[in-house]
């Protein structure tokens, strides 16, 4: 006779690990879970020439022209990437993160813009395979409105209410030992959130960041709302912002990067182009460039 008494040692399991769902559709993917667990599958062999060389120093963006500029964004910093729909600045995020990747730095991409897989795609255009980092423990993607759908959804089985924006539960499940975290996009997460509420919290995501040593890409819309890209500009080590000017000599309309502000870094005073071509972003050095004398 079975002894009942057993039953009571077994571990209690959550309804969705049980082994046989009633329908596949009820199993539902958290990608929060599986940010958590990304250090857990990043091999752990010793890091490589290059990540080595690059633990007490700047991490390069990857992109020919800027980095012989700022020489790379500094470790632990955050930077903001200010630009209007269509200025690429999407495509600078993947070329970072694809760079890092290569260089053995563990990274994540919190996307509200765009899905996952649209974000794959779009990386294949220009030669990055972001699924064989993912596969090699170097990378996740996490789709914010994922997960901000599942939150409202369990906060209003709760009878609690939910908002975007909370940067505190964000930060928890950042896996430790990441080097470099992309989001696409800042605006996008804060949207909603009052003054006080947006420089509190990102003041603290910020400042939690560059504690843990996690070097930071954050995106913004150049016409965010409620004050959002000003408070972000005072919070940030560095920025840059991208747009399009119409140039007086060439009469043509030119992609146009302004470095507003890098760490400890003299920013140029003079503008920088940039084309996206094939192999990703490109920047004309200052000697190059159009507007310097």
């Amino acid at each position: 006779m079975r002894d009942e008494t057993m039953t009571t040692e077994e571990p209690e399991r959550s309804p969705r690990l049980i082994d046989k769902a009633p329908r596949a559709a009820i199993v539902r993917r958290d990608p929060i879970l599986e940010l958590a667990s990304v250090d857990r599958r990043v091999p752990s062999e010793a890091p490589t020439p290059a990540a080595a060389a690059t633990a007490d120093a700047s991490i390069p963006t990857g992109i020919t022209g800027l980095d012989q500029v700022i020489d790379g964004l500094p470790r632990g910093s955050s930077m903001l990437l200010i630009g209007a729909a269509g200025s690429g600045k999407t495509v600078f995020s993947l070329h970072f993160a694809n760079n890092a990747c290569l260089r053995r730095l563990r990274t994540v991409i919190l996307t509200t813009a765009q899905s996952a897989s649209k974000s794959r795609e779009q990386a294949k255009q220009f030669g990055w395979d972001l699924e064989a980092h993912e596969k090699n423990g170097l990378l996740a993607i996490v789709e914010l409105a994922e997960v901000q759908a599942s939150r409202i959804e369990l906060t209003a089985r709760r009878g609690i209410g939910s908002k975007n924006g909370n940067f505190t539960e964000l930060l928890r499940y950042l896996p430790a030992g990441l080097d470099i975290l992309v989001m696409d996009s800042l605006s996008g997460y804060a949207a909603g959130l009052s003054q006080k509420e947006l420089h509190d919290g990102l003041g603290f995501f910020i400042q939690s960041l560059g504690g843990r040593g996690i070097t930071s890409l954050l995106l913004m819309e150049n016409n965010a709302a409620g004050g959002c890209k000003d408070l972000a500009l005072c919070t940030v080590q560095g920025a840059i912002r991208l747009f399009k000017w119409d140039n007086p000599r060439t009469g043509s309309r030119q992609n146009v990067m302004d470095i507003l502000k890098m760490g400890n870094v003299k920013t140029p005073v003079h503008f920088l182009t940039y084309d996206i071509d094939p192999g990703g972003f490109e920047a004309r050095s200052l000697e190059d460039s159009p507007f310097g004398d």
